[in-house]
């Protein structure tokens, strides 16, 4: 049976590992624990397990906490459009909070995201009905054209993103799901070209 090294502590440890087990052997004793880990493993292995483990549960508790702060944010948001009056406020508390959001979700991809924007969207065409002018007074091909030819100016998402909240955002309320979706297409297209290396 061999030391974990040569040093003069690892090789007195063996020793005194396998008399006492020869010992327990004659006399029919168990040991309450494995004494001989000094012998068998260095202390650096024995000793990052634990840590390795603590590390990947603090992780796993950190994204439940963020998880939940998320679908907070999200509830409290949606039952505060519920109370809102007008458009114009309701169009204000986006602007304001379009950054503090960022934090909370993984891109306008996250589901979270997705369903604070339904939300906002249609809360936004209760308020604006009736109020604001319809589909029809909309020239959706002159939107289509200039959203297209101003993304075309664009070196990177967050113009991109900038283009989208200035030109499209305005009229969400009035634009059809299948008009909206389009558009959404159209910038994530984009997109991904700015962010695809040449």
């Amino acid at each position: 049976m061999n030391a974990a090294n040569e040093t003069p502590h690892a090789i007195g440890s063996t020793i005194t590992y396998l008399r006492r087990y020869a010992a327990m052997c004659f006399t029919g004793l168990a040991p309450e624990e494995d004494d001989g880990n000094a012998a068998s493993l260095p202390a650096t292995e024995s000793s990052q397990e634990p840590s390795n483990e603590r590390n990947i549960d603090d992780e796993r508790q950190a994204i439940e906490r963020a998880n939940k702060a998320a679908r907070k944010y999200v509830d409290d948001a949606i039952a505060w459009f519920a109370k809102v009056a007008d458009a114009d406020t309701l169009s204000a508390w986006w602007k304001r909070e379009r950054e503090p959001m960022g934090k909370h979700f993984a891109g306008k991809e996250d589901p979270l995201y997705a369903e604070l924007r339904k939300a906002f969207v249609d809360r936004g065409a209760a308020l604006t009905e009736g109020a604001k002018p319809s589909i029809a007074n909309i020239d959706v091909e002159k939107l289509f054209n200039q959203f297209r030819d101003d993304l075309k100016l664009a070196a990177d998402e967050a113009s991109c993103n900038a283009i989208y909240a200035s030109l499209i955002e305005p009229h969400e309320a009035q634009l059809s799901s299948d008009t909206m979706g389009e558009l959404t297409a159209i910038l994530h297209d984009r997109v991904d070209r700015v962010n695809t290396p040449q």
